[in-house]
């Protein structure tokens, strides 16, 4: 997203677009702030032209901890692979001068928080979120219904 330069096949960065086909709005390297790739293999429809690669989020969401870079959906992807983990979680970033570090804390579903052993679960959503970042980010069980709940799009990172 710095440089603006196109980036080889495969490669990631923010989507551009250009369409003149928009009478009242012709966009030119319309910036999106999307973080995708674009693949150039034939696609088995037989369609030729090169193909988007599926988003992985924002420029505006992106986050750098120790060296990687972080996006929450990545962390949401790796917390839905754990079993008895519901939908309401919060990023809470943290800044000590130059250095961002992570926590997660996630609700359990109601049945999972009754049968206890908390510590096994936030172990299983630290090895999803390694598996996925290579990054240690401890994670916190909350009791179900204490994250905040907001209407429309839910505010997923907050700073301490």
């Amino acid at each position: 997203p710095k440089t603006g330069e196109r980036l080889e096949a495969g490669e990631e960065g923010e989507m551009v677009f250009t369409t003149l086909t928009k009478e009242a709005f012709p966009a030119i390297r319309f910036r999106t702030r999307d973080i995708a790739g674009y693949m150039e293999e034939p696609c088995e429809c037989g369609r030729t032209l090169p193909m988007q690669t599926r988003i992985k989020g924002r420029s505006d969401d992106m986050m750098k901890v120790k060296g990687v870079i972080v996006f929450p959906s990545q962390i949401e992807e790796a917390m839905m692979k754990v079993k008895g983990v519901s939908e309401n979680y919060l990023i809470v970033k943290k800044k000590k001068g130059d250095m961002t570090t992570l926590l997660v804390r996630v609700e359990p579903i109601e049945e999972r928080y009754k049968e206890g052993n908390l510590d096994s679960l936030a172990e299983k959503v630290e090895e999803e979120i390694y598996a996925i970042l290579n990054l240690h980010v401890p994670v916190e069980i909350v009791k179900p219904g204490t994250l905040p709940r907001s209407e429309g799009k839910a505010k997923r990172v907050v700073e301490e």
